[in-house]
């Protein structure tokens, strides 16, 4: 069984073990196997600190147990890396000759040369029948659309930094400041449990929205370092 470090990461932190936002892929099997002396103690794996909204951890926690139940190597790997698109093929190109005999197939043949009109009175132009339909009026250009709104009508609130302002994302956001903040100053301000505290702050630092100041705790990128 082959683990993605970054899933690995999540679910220990998802167990509360926060150093492990700064283990390396050696660091984390070498967690990993003191983890599995221990996972089928519920006094040293408690389950009930992993969030019931994170079910990608308990998913992953119930896999290692049936993998070491079945006694199948386990193992945590670098992240699975994207995979590039190919580029798109250069178009042909036409020839001088091709493109010279599409020219003159597209000209259009001269218009016959018109006979001399006979001399005498010009015939009037026939006038227009009453009952010829009237062009219809151009149409009015389509209203641009409207920004998504809830059923009620109201517009969706977020964060700066992308999550619904009600949510427990939204929350944990709304904490965050310039002072330098531990993940326990969060969840009491937020009012949100340590681990989906702790996982929300994993991954704003991780994707460069925060910063993590160790053995201290997080506040605003660029902020200067200042304590609570």
């Amino acid at each position: 069984m082959k683990i993605p470090h970054r899933n690995m990461i999540a679910l220990f932190l998802a167990l509360g073990i926060e150093p492990a936002a700064k283990w390396d892929v050696a660091k984390a099997n070498k967690k990993l196997g003191q983890l599995l002396e221990v996972i089928d103690d519920p006094k040293q794996v408690d389950e009930t600190q992993i969030d019931e909204a994170d079910t990608g951890s308990k998913k992953l926690l119930a896999a290692i147990r049936a993998a070491k139940a079945s006694e199948e190597e386990i193992e945590v790997v670098e992240n699975p890396k994207a995979k590039a698109k190919p580029a798109p093929e250069p178009e042909a190109e036409e020839t001088e000759s091709e493109s010279e005999a599409e020219a003159e197939a597209e000209e259009p043949a001269p218009a016959p040369a018109k006979k001399p009109a006979a001399k005498g009175k010009a015939k009037p132009a026939p006038e227009p029948e009453a009952d010829e339909e009237a062009p219809a009026p151009a149409k009015k250009p389509a209203a641009a659309a409207k920004p998504a709104k809830k059923a009620d009508g109201k517009p969706v609130k977020r964060t700066a930094f992308g999550a619904r302002v009600d949510s427990n994302s939204g929350k944990v956001d709304a904490c965050i400041s310039k002072a330098i903040k531990t993940v326990d100053d969060i969840a009491t301000e937020s009012g949100v449990n340590r681990s989906t505290v702790n996982y929300r702050l994993f991954y704003l630092a991780k994707d460069g929205l925060i910063t993590h100041v160790p053995r201290e705790g997080y506040k605003l990128k660029g902020a200067p370092a200042t304590k609570k």
